[in-house]
């Protein structure tokens, strides 16, 4: 069996998750990947790991799910998150769901490999925890003068389920040829039924008979699968796959069993099983101990065997605990040495003799009273020894730890005994201090530089908070009272960031510091790899023509000074200082630690410069593509429009002579067709009424309909010119002119215009020029069809709802402004008329679309207007109306033309 510690990595992204076998499996770890939460289930049930890496942000997965899943299933498996380098709810939530750590990407491997050794050494630690309290709970059980045989065995059941992490436990005990139920922990009603009343014999088709016939401990790895295990309903009714079955041997004889289950294909580990074995022999204890008080309960005149047989078993319980590694120390009554094991008497030194005499817990500590091992002066040693005696007498005593003068550690723990005594254990976790210490050091050395890197991550091309975050982490973790970031010229060193740097000594530095033989910064500059002076005032004495030295000293306190250098490629940009205001020279790992936050610094650097590099090539390249751009949509347009005004000027051409043929013969057919009711009418006057009507009748509709025809054929004829018009597309030479006088003027010709066309119109006009309006670059022609066709539609819809209306309270008004917005202009039309439906608003610039009746529009101005605003000038033109209150179009016009429009 590989006993190596089983790891699961959950990534779904393959060359990560093959990358992180890879590296595990180099260091002694047995490592399975799995791409998704189904995955990682079939591998769990299959074979249980010892720790799993989970990445929480597994696509399609509830990570924090997963996490509950895994804890519900087994609480002895490690659980690391990998996680989002920002993403700080994701590891709250994880460790609320039940993980023991978390790891943020990106990682160093050196970093996961101390995370994955912590997570361990913690589950390790907390099963020798609960290992000692298990004993405790056992051997209190034990030893209850009125102790019930059942309370007894169910305690070491469920112990024997706890600590082995099985889904269900039996005790069996032999009697009468066969092996009886006597305890059981976590087997289902029916499962207990069928197991108390069936007796197993020795033999191989059961898990017990086999241990019996073997007489040894014996593993399933699979009870649904093992071809020679017969009860495999039972099994399944049980819901159980591994088995384990242990022996209770006492003096060479099989008196019961223990068998341990679970539900998945998880087989049992050397140590677990050793786990088992130990409380075996407590079960053996156990129940002779419960044989013999049920005998001494019926034989009272058998009393004094009985006692024997306890003193024996006393005996046998001393052997017992002499098996176990940490010191366990037990006390009667009297609060008076009892029984102490062989670890005790090796970690305080104390010899089997004088245990044997029964000490009290004062004669215990004085014992070693001068032997170097309690750190307490010996002023205070009388009162260490009453608060310790106290403390025992007082009752249970919660885990503590216990400093002794020779640098060890020990947990101390006790609990009071049934029959009023106490049972004292202590572990001697020093190596274990000493390795949680090691690896809080590398944790927080590995936290400061991870959030260093998230800094620089998060700051691409500002430096400021970089250097402030990497400079606060190097003085906390380096143990300095203050220092600073300096950059080099070439000549002096100036501070770019300051931390702590007392006021006067600040403003020495500030003008910079200038290297030379009797200061420190001259080796950095000579290209050593550090500078680091235990005492600065024995620099500042033996030269004491050089101010450094001497204003450090006297300004800032400074005695022990270290310098490590900002290099790149050899060449020095800076260094990093850490100084304190005692003599306590840096370590060799303080020296390194502060020479990795110097590497991180100069990438911050170079990164700074390369982000900033990247910025402007890519501003200049991304302006480069947007003129590209810009100038092939307007070529593709030009073209497309160049191409569709010959098609339109070609077809109306065509259209032109045959709709003036149409027009033509229209207007002589209504003077022809006059001239026949003229001549007829003598005739027609002699015909009978109904006949005469019908020819009336005729003649009218005849001439109604050469009227629509002529109608029609006008409008035609206005459609005709304006796609002549509208085929010429928008041209004209560009040049700065006044707006306001452009729009005055088209004002006026409009309003003119439609003087001339209907004498009635009338129409207020309201104009708000922008004052000092600064001149701008236009085609004066194009924008003056622009203004005169928004000026038109405007008198339009305002007549239009005078003779709607019918108020003569009614006032039409058509309002027109210009406003300077720096980069551009905006013109706004405003008429009161009968506005735009919001259905049809959306419809208003395209071609042969108009809100005017047959005959009154052609639907092609709004068209030109906006292409002459948008395609020639790069200008917006927009609207917004409400049907019977107003219409306004706003006109924007660049100041700088967009590229290609011209």
């Amino acid at each position: 069996m590989d006993d190596r510690p089983h790891i699961v990595v959950v990534e779904d992204e393959v060359t990560q998750r093959d990358m992180l076998v890879h590296y595990l499996s180099r260091h002694e770890f047995r490592v399975n990947g799995a791409e998704d939460g189904a995955t990682l289930r079939r591998l769990v049930d299959r074979d249980l790991p010892s720790l799993v890496m989970l990445d929480i942000g597994l696509p399609g997965e509830d990570g924090f799910a997963l996490v509950r899943w895994l804890r519900e299933r087994s609480g002895r498996i490690g659980i690391i998150l990998v996680t989002a380098a920002s993403d700080t709810v994701d590891r709250v939530m994880g460790l609320e769901s039940g993980a023991d750590d978390y790891i943020a990407k990106p990682f160093k491997p050196r970093e996961l490999l101390a995370r994955v050794k912590s997570v361990l050494r913690r589950t390790e630690l907390s099963d020798a925890q609960e290992l000692q309290a298990a004993t405790a709970e056992v051997l209190r059980a034990i030893s209850r003068v009125d102790f019930d045989l059942e309370t007894v065995l169910q305690t070491l059941v469920r112990t024997v389920a706890k600590l082995t992490r099985a889904d269900g436990a039996i005790l069996w005990r032999y009697r009468y040829g066969a092996y009886h139920y006597a305890a059981g922990q976590l087997v289902a009603p029916a499962l207990e039924s069928i197991e108390r009343a069936t007796p197993i014999r020795p033999g191989e088709a059961t898990l017990i008979g086999r241990a019996a016939l073997q007489q040894s401990t014996v593993q399933i790895v699979d009870a649904w699968t093992d071809p020679t295990y017969a009860p495999k309903q039972e099994a399944r009714l049980g819901g159980f796959r591994s088995m384990l079955a242990v022996p209770l041997v006492r003096e060479g004889v099989t008196i019961g069993m223990f068998s341990v289950a679970r539900h998945a294909v998880d087989p049992f580990t050397p140590q677990q099983i050793s786990r088992i074995d130990s409380f075996a022999d407590q079960a053996v204890i156990a129940i002779e101990n419960a044989r013999l008080f049920e005998e001494s309960q019926r034989h009272a005149a058998e009393l004094e065997e009985s006692n024997r047989q306890k003193e024996q078993l006393l005996g046998e319980l001393h052997a017992v605990i002499d098996t176990i590694d940490y010191g366990v120390l037990f006390m009667g009554r009297d609060l008076r040495a009892r029984v102490a094991n062989q670890a005790f008497r090796r970690m305080w030194g104390i010899p089997e003799a004088f245990i044997a005499i029964r000490p009290t817990m004062a004669d215990l500590i004085n014992y070693n009273r001068h032997n170097q091992v309690y750190k307490v002066p010996e002023a205070e040693f009388d009162a260490f020894v009453e608060a310790r005696v106290a403390a025992v007498r007082a009752g249970d005593i919660s885990p503590m730890e216990l400093e002794r003068a020779d640098g060890r550690t020990l947990l101390y723990q006790g609990v009071v005994l049934p029959d009023g005594g106490r049972l004292l254990t202590y572990f001697d976790i020093t190596d274990a201090k000493r390795r949680e210490a090691e690896l809080r050091e590398t944790l927080d050395q590995q936290t400061a530089t991870t959030e260093v890197l998230q800094v620089i991550n998060s700051s691409p091309g500002d430096l400021t908070p970089v250097f402030n975050a990497l400079l606060e982490k190097a003085h906390q973790l380096c143990e300095a009272s203050f220092g600073a970031l300096m950059k080099f010229d070439g000549e002096r060193f100036y501070p770019i960031v300051v931390q702590g740097v007392p006021a006067e000594f600040r403003q020495f530095i500030r003008g910079g510091i200038r290297p030379s033989s009797g200061n420190p910064f001259a080796r950095i500059v000579d290209g050593e790899p550090f500078s680091h002076i235990h005492d600065l005032s024995e620099v500042a004495a033996a030269f004491p023509d050089d101010p450094l030295p001497l204003a450090a000293v006297d300004l800032g306190g400074i005695r022990s000074f270290l310098i490590v250098p900002l290099r790149k490629d050899g060449a020095l940009l800076g260094a990093i200082t850490a100084y304190r205001q005692e003599v306590r020279p840096f370590t060799t790992k303080q020296i390194a630690l502060l020479q990795n936050f110097a590497a991180q610094a100069v990438i911050a650097m170079e990164n700074a410069r390369l982000i900033t590099e990247t910025r402007d090539a890519r501003d200049a390249a991304e302006a480069a593509l947007r003129d590209l751009q810009a100038t092939q949509a307007n070529l593709i347009h030009a073209q497309k429009m160049a191409a569709l005004g010959q098609l339109t000027a070609g077809i109306a051409h065509e259209i032109k002579n045959p709709l003036n043929f149409v027009n033509n013969f229209a207007g002589l057919s209504i003077e022809l067709l006059d001239e026949l009711k003229e001549n007829a009418a003598p005739g027609i006057t002699r015909l009978d009424d109904d006949t005469r009507a019908d020819i009336d009748e005729t003649m009218d509709l005849l001439t109604g309909n050469l009227h629509k025809i002529a109608e029609h054929g006008k409008r035609a004829d206005n459609i005709v010119k304006s796609m002549l018009e509208h085929s010429r597309g928008v041209s004209g030479e560009r040049r700065e002119i006044d707006l306001n006088a452009l729009v005055e003027e088209a004002l006026n010709l409009a309003y003119h215009g439609a003087r001339a066309q209907d004498q009635r119109f009338n129409i207020t006009l309201e104009r708000d020029f922008k004052a000092d309006l600064a001149p701008i670059e236009v085609s004066p022609q194009e924008m003056t069809r622009v203004f005169l066709n928004l000026f038109s539609n405007g008198f339009y819809a305002a007549t239009r709802r005078v003779r709607d209306d019918g108020d003569g309270s009614f006032r039409p008004t058509l309002a027109v402004a210009t406003r300077d917005e720096a980069e551009a202009v905006e013109i706004t039309v405003r008429d009161n008329g009968t506005g735009i439906p919001p259905e049809i608003k959306d419809k208003l610039f395209q071609p042969f679309f108009t809100t005017k009746p047959t005959g009154e529009g052609t639907g092609l101005g709004l068209s030109i207007s906006y292409d002459i605003v948008t395609q020639q000038h790069g200008g917006t033109i927009t609207v917004e109306s409400e049907p019977g209150a107003y219409t306004e179009f706003t006109i924007r016009l660049p100041r700088r033309a967009a590229g290609g429009a011209a």
